[in-house]
């Protein structure tokens, strides 16, 4: 039986509508990509999240060889005004400035995704080679797929179906 004080720990109200029990290894790169969506989950919809740590026993390799940040925000902000406020960003500090990095994104896979402004090759990075003091780049959501599909009362497709977005 899992111990909850020694291996791990809770976040939200007991009683909460949406209950998640993770258990994850700490130092693998999966963890890394899923506490974000865990603590969205918390902060965002009120989720109880129970959190149990279970690492490997034995370690024969660095597991974590990539930095991780989600700009993931669960609930929007507005201003006085109404308008949405984007003040999305991700940032790392004391990155190692000799080895080769890369900025990639994971977007879903529907987005299209590219750098709008960037003044380095994001895709070769070496930071003791950077000038400027902060090394950014501003992505821009280009392109949304949407897929879907209809059918008719009997269940198949309708013929000539049009769809129009405007």
């Amino acid at each position: 039986m899992w111990k909850n004080q020694l291996s791990g720990f809770s976040v939200g109200e007991a009683d909460a509508m949406i209950q998640v029990t993770a258990f994850l290894d700490p130092l693998s790169p999966a963890t890394q990509r899923v506490a974000p969506l865990l603590m969205a989950l918390a902060e965002g919809f009120g989720a109880r999240i129970q959190l149990m740590l279970n690492p490997k026993a034995v370690i024969n390799d660095v597991p974590i060889k990539g930095y991780f940040r989600y700009v993931l925000s669960p609930v929007p902000t507005f201003d006085r005004s109404g308008a949405l406020v984007s003040s999305h960003r991700a940032s790392f500090n004391n990155l190692p400035t000799s080895k080769l990095l890369t900025m990639n994104i994971h977007p879903p896979g529907a987005w299209f995704v590219e750098a709008e402004r960037c003044a380095y090759d994001m895709d070769n990075i070496l930071l003791d080679q950077v000038t400027d003091p902060v090394l950014s780049a501003h992505y821009t959501l280009d392109h949304l797929l949407l897929t879907g599909h209809a059918s008719d009362e009997h269940r198949s497709p309708p013929a000539g179906l049009q769809l129009a977005l405007s």
